[in-house]
């Protein structure tokens, strides 16, 4: 690796392991480091402008594919990789997190003066990176959350279910029989979530569980759920069709889920 590909080298690691201090050796105190819709100098303009990717990507790490160096010029083939979990500021506005993979090439030429860099210029596709960190639709998105539930709980996945709910979910099926069907009842939220699940394990042996007929709109998902159970404790059957669920969402998380079915015929199951 010849000197000039090492500096550059240095200043990719260093912002790998986030250490910004360093930047006061690797940059020229009128240095100016600019990309698609932005231009920042000096040293703390480059800490700035690598800060929003760091705040984006939390553990995002520059890949270096392909370095090939002229007269005080190096130019760069890179992969910047890591996950969308925190806001990515840019030119075109602020894109909130998303939690989703990134994983995309761009590329870096860098005048060098000495050795420090003197201007960085970074050139990838910006809308690009608003279609694949950008919003998508939420209607869709919830409706693959609310089957990714069902989903869940038939591979007894309570870590996921928890993953998508508020924590000051209200969660529950509304019934006057709540006394006697343990599971009913509504409750605040994930250790509410996680003891209504638990009651249903702890008194009734499922024979099918059937969501079907989903439909979004917007903030809200709703269903129908065709289920079939046997009680433990008085060995009667339950069989419910047609219940509706209706799910309620916000910034993606499950912030209110009712459950509506016939409680009547779930409370005659656990009387004796």
């Amino acid at each position: 690796m010849s000197q000039l590909a090492d500096l550059i080298q240095r200043y990719y690691d260093a912002f790998n392991r986030r250490d910004l201090a360093i930047y006061d050796r690797l940059f020229t105190p009128d240095c100016l480091v600019e990309g698609p819709g932005v231009q920042l100098r000096g040293i703390d303009g480059a800490r700035a402008f690598d800060r929003v990717w760091m705040t984006a990507m939390p553990d995002g790490k520059i890949v270096t594919l392909h370095k090939a160096t002229a007269d005080r010029v190096v130019m760069c083939e890179n992969r910047y990789v890591g996950r969308h979990d925190g806001p990515l500021v840019t030119a075109d506005g602020t894109l909130p997190a998303s939690g989703r993979a990134f994983d995309e090439r761009y590329m870096a030429v860098f005048e060098l003066e000495g050795e420090r860099i003197r201007r960085q210029t970074l050139h990838f596709d910006r809308l690009l990176v608003m279609k694949v960190l950008g919003p998508t639709d939420t209607s869709a998105r919830n409706l693959e959350i609310a089957q990714g539930i069902y989903a869940a709980y038939g591979r007894g996945d309570m870590p996921y279910i928890l993953d998508h709910v508020d924590d000051d979910v209200s969660w529950g099926i509304e019934s006057v029989a709540a006394g006697e069907v343990a599971a009913h009842g509504i409750r605040r939220g994930k250790p509410g979530v996680v003891a209504f699940f638990e009651a249903w394990a702890a008194t009734a042996d499922f024979q099918s569980f059937v969501p079907h007929d989903f439909v979004a709109a917007g903030d809200h998902v709703f269903n129908q759920l065709d289920y079939e159970l046997t009680v433990k404790a008085t060995g009667k059957r339950v069989r419910n069709t047609g219940c509706a669920q209706h799910w309620t969402f916000r910034d993606g998380r499950i912030v209110r889920w009712r459950g509506h079915e016939d409680t009547a015929a779930t409370r005659d199951g656990f009387r004796p």
